[in-house]
């Protein structure tokens, strides 16, 4: 058969047909096995990544949980602490006597949020006579309002107030501090 081949078409054209014939199996099986290698890296470096994201994924929900703890803990103090300044505040009612401690001018003073030029204008006349210039105004020039002066009980109220926001305060910066540190 290969006698008869080699007659028909020669022994050179047989030569390259064979020589094709190998070369095209030889570069399909190339192709393939390094079809197979790529495959292969390719799944290691998938693997490698999904690893990486549940590593993450993993350290991200420590940090949540953490930041969640930190949390309800800051809140069941805050509970805590307005449950026992309303007690505070009760009692505080109870050893005030509700009479006037600051006139309505002094109120009206530290409730002025301005602080600027406006607070010497707003003083009464005894502070003013220490600043100098304005010694010429009188207690007279002020319109005064009844009922705006300040009981002991309201400044015992503020005072308890003022220690509430500044505990709570704390609170927080102490929480955010124990979740940075945690992180370190």
């Amino acid at each position: 058969m290969i006698d008869a081949l080699l007659i028909r078409f020669g022994a050179l054209k047989i030569a390259l047909i064979f020589g094709l014939v190998v070369f095209a199996g030889a570069f399909s099986a190339g192709w393939t096995v390094n079809g197979w290698r790529l495959s292969a890296r390719h799944d290691e470096t998938l693997l490698e990544a999904s690893n990486a994201v549940i590593n993450a994924l993993e350290k991200a929900r420590a940090v949540e949980a953490t930041g969640y703890a930190i949390a309800q803990r800051q809140l069941a103090l805050e509970a805590l602490n307005l449950k026992l300044s309303k007690e505070r505040d009760d009692a505080l009612r109870k050893t005030t006597s509700g009479r006037a401690c600051f006139n309505g001018a002094t109120v009206r003073l530290l409730n002025d949020r301005d602080q600027g030029a406006g607070i010497r204008s707003g003083l009464p006349a005894p502070a003013r006579l220490a600043v100098g210039s304005f010694a010429a105004l009188t207690a007279d020039s002020f319109q005064f309002q009844d009922g705006d002066e300040s009981s002991d009980t309201d400044v015992a109220l503020w005072a308890g107030y003022a220690i509430d926001r500044y505990d709570a305060c704390r609170g927080r910066i102490d929480a955010i501090r124990a979740f940075y540190e945690g992180q370190k």
